[in-house]
């Protein structure tokens, strides 16, 4: 039996209207390959693939190019695009709100917890590809005694 790539088994499955086939097909995949997906269909078939329950959007969005994730962000809520926006590491997260106009992003940023509301607010008033604007305010505190291989050891349990 062939595998086919993902692009094609995601055009056969539609075509047959299974949408279990089509979960199926994006719980294989690796956000990377989604995204490379959705980049390749036509708009009414990314549209619909993006609202696809099975779909991680949040895993998904960082991986999108700026145009295509800016034209699937305005179908989310700004409650979605907070919570997808909140998992995101902080360039990850600024360069998402970026793409977005700026009464979207006022919506969004309210939406958020007051840690990473404030936290994004920090780096959202520098340009783009500023030292500001590519910063992660994300910060790890060691206290003198721990050895460099126990704090590695430590950051390890964190990677995806």
């Amino acid at each position: 039996m062939t595998t086919l790539p993902p692009l094609d088994s995601y055009h056969v499955a539609l075509e047959k209207g299974s949408r279990a086939e089509i979960d199926e097909i994006v719980e294989k995949l690796h956000s990377s390959e989604i995204a490379d997906t959705l980049e390749a269909l036509p708009k009414k078939q990314r549209d619909n693939l993006w609202q696809q329950e099975s779909l991680d959007q949040k895993a998904v969005l960082p991986y999108l190019s700026d145009g295509v994730s800016g034209d699937l962000m305005l179908s989310m809520r700004p409650i979605e695009l907070a919570s997808a926006v909140q998992s995101m590491a902080t360039d990850d997260a600024v360069d998402v709100l970026q793409n977005l106009p700026d009464p979207v992003v006022e919506q969004v940023l309210p939406a958020m917890d007051r840690h990473h509301y404030s936290r994004l607010r920090q780096v959202l008033f520098y340009p783009e590809n500023s030292a500001g604007g590519l910063m992660n305010t994300d910060i790890l505190t060691v206290r003198t005694e721990m050895t460099l291989k126990r704090v590695l050891r430590y950051l390890r349990r964190f990677e995806k």
